[in-house]
């Protein structure tokens, strides 16, 4: 199997939509999306068109010449937002379901991670699904890889109404 991991730019637009809707329909997003157009092209045009304009790490992994999983990190808080240090948000990871638990996710990870250090970002903040252990050994995992700290410091809680 040959691997890439590719910068997404605006001309990949309808392939990144097309993840996207993926990720929404395998309920892997942070939160309960309906699966319409109209989901697609706001997260597209909110979260990632504005991080790919930006130059921030919005990557594409790529096996045997097709596209199976994309990552989102956007420094366009740190624009907006005067912040203690440079800090960075994961908006999303996604991987289809039939490769996951095989290492892409955190190779995306790492890469976008060495970017956003070469960057001088020293900060990134990120959501993890709570069913999601492998994200969360992934995390555990690049954290010793890089000689980075990771630390859960917060929870996220839905109440029905």
């Amino acid at each position: 199997m040959k691997s890439l991991i590719k910068k997404i730019t605006l001309e990949d637009e309808e392939e990144t939509k097309s993840l996207i809707r993926q990720a929404i329909q395998s309920g892997s997003l942070t939160h309960a999306f309906i699966d319409n157009q109209k989901n697609v092209d706001r997260i597209y045009d909110l979260d990632v068109r504005p991080a790919i304009v930006n130059q921030d790490p919005v990557l594409f992994f790529e096996l045997d010449g097709t596209n199976i999983g994309m990552t989102c990190v956007s420094t366009c808080m740190s624009v907006v937002f005067d912040f203690e240090e440079p800090t960075a948000i994961g908006v999303f990871t996604f991987i289809q379901e039939q490769f996951r638990r095989q290492g892409f996710a955190y190779r995306l990870h790492r890469e976008a991670f060495i970017m956003l250090k070469n960057m001088g970002y020293k900060r990134v903040i990120g959501e993890i699904l709570t069913n999601n252990s492998s994200s969360k050994d992934s995390c555990n995992y690049l954290s010793d890889a890089l000689g980075i700290d990771y630390n859960m410091y917060g929870l996220r809680y839905e109440c029905k109404i």
